[in-house]
């Protein structure tokens, strides 16, 4: 279901769009996370981790044309495979 959205952006124009919320996680190393799918296909990410209390390491809101682009700025932890099985990636390599 399409819902309007407004998420504040820390460094930079405020991202207001009409998408649907297809991650909303808290992890102890991504930290915060919700992901939406706008309407014309695009992703937003906004994201929060602090490893220490009062400290913020991490805070943003993004927008990406592809949902891997969304993946990969998430990095390689535990947390974050875990986000990507949620959109549906896999973030497994196979070798022969």
């Amino acid at each position: 279901m399409l819902k309007k959205v407004l998420v504040e952006n820390p460094h930079g124009n405020d991202l207001e769009f009409e998408g649907e919320l297809l991650v909303d996680e808290r992890n102890h190393e991504a930290g915060f996370v919700k992901v939406w799918r706008t309407r014309g296909g695009r992703y937003v990410l906004k994201q929060t981790r602090s490893h220490r209390p009062g400290v913020v390491d991490i805070s943003r809101a993004e927008k990406f044309d592809t949902v891997e682009g969304l993946s990969e700025i998430l990095g390689h932890s535990s947390g974050a495979k875990a986000i990507a099985r949620k959109l549906g990636l896999s973030r497994t390599e196979r070798i022969e």
